[in-house]
């Protein structure tokens, strides 16, 4: 790593511009943890949390391509493809990154991976993780104690949720016997109900299903691009689970909160460092939502214990620096 540490990391946003609250809070939260461990780090956007410098002047270091959804294509990626200097990799916190097709030669750090797709490409699996920002918004852990018997059910609608609309129906009827469930949207306190409430919903995500199994619908003019993607990729279950990130698992992990998700072992979702169920996070099997409630119940005794794995296992692993750590490792690992 000291090749990286004399000649510095740049990021790269096709945008030119930043949006470091939405499509490019994970390169910042990496930008964060690099300049902690003394690296310099440089982009092509003028910003105060990096030096600006022309892309052209990028001779030797880290080149660190930051893709959305919105700039993704076969043209970026040839140019990716084609980009010569130093050493590159790609990282995209995107909800379509499964959709995204990388150069073989280029890793690609991606968040939302799942075991059971197989997408070509060196995809590595990524995560939202934490920046010195969200940490600070989500403040010290409240004693548990204090906090009201309120489940947090505060998702704003969207496309392609529909892990939470199941559980809609599976889950929060049965949750509901036992709390309050809060469902309050955009009140503007986002924060301050991490803090007060004792647990949170904090699963998403999207069904998805092998269509290869019915050519019909693949061979219809208007699927000739989902008919190529399908081609590419394999599933080793069907549906899979995409799209399963969010910024409310990290920051309810971080508010100290008693923090709902699928089982990440069961349902294939992949994170650099994995959570361990009932350790860190309460597990939801979709197959028995009910004796999820039940074990839930029964061990209301840990519920303290589970809320403070949690939180400690987020700042170990999803801060800035660790991740910035784990970043560089992994880089080197991929040379």
């Amino acid at each position: 790593m000291s090749y990286f540490k004399k000649h510095g990391v740049f990021i790269y946003f096709p945008e030119k511009q930043i949006d470091p609250n939405f499509r490019h809070y994970g390169a910042v939260a990496l930008a964060e943890g690099l300049k902690e461990l003394g690296y310099a780090v440089y982009s092509n956007v003028a910003d105060s949390r990096f030096s600006q410098r022309e892309v052209g002047q990028f001779k030797e270091g880290l080149m660190v391509f930051s893709v959305t959804e919105d700039v993704y294509s076969e043209q970026l990626m040839a140019a990716i493809n084609d980009f010569r200097p130093g050493v590159k990799v790609i990282l995209s916190m995107s909800d379509t990154s499964s959709t995204m097709m990388t150069p073989q030669s280029t890793p690609a750090f991606f968040s939302h991976e799942n075991r059971f797709l197989e997408v070509p490409g060196r995809r590595l699996p990524w995560a939202f993780g934490l920046s010195r920002e969200r940490i600070s918004a989500c403040g010290g852990s409240v004693q548990f104690g204090e906090r009201k018997k309120v489940i947090l059910r505060n998702f704003r609608p969207s496309g392609n949720q529909s892990i939470r609309e199941s559980l809609d129906f599976a889950l929060v009827p049965n949750l509901e016997k036992h709390f309050v469930i809060d469902r309050e949207i955009n009140a503007g306190d986002h924060y301050a109900r991490l803090q007060s409430c004792l647990g949170c919903l904090a699963y998403g995500g999207a069904y998805k299903a092998d269509l290869k199994h019915n050519p019909y619908l693949l061979n219809l003019p208007a699927s000739a691009s989902a008919k190529h993607w399908f081609g590419q990729v394999r599933f080793k279950q069907d549906p899979v689970i995409l799209r399963w990130d969010s910024w409310r698992w990290w920051e309810s992990l971080a508010s100290g909160c008693l923090t709902f998700h699928l089982d990440f072992e069961k349902y294939g979702m992949l994170l650099p460092v994995a959570p361990e169920p009932w350790i860190h996070y309460v597990p939801i099997d979709l197959s028995d939502p009910l004796g999820v409630v039940t074990r839930l119940m029964e061990n209301d005794a840990r519920w303290e214990q589970i809320a403070a794995n949690g939180r400690d296992w987020a700042l170990k692993h999803y801060t800035p620096r660790p991740t910035a750590e784990r970043f560089l490792k992994t880089v080197e690992e991929q040379r």
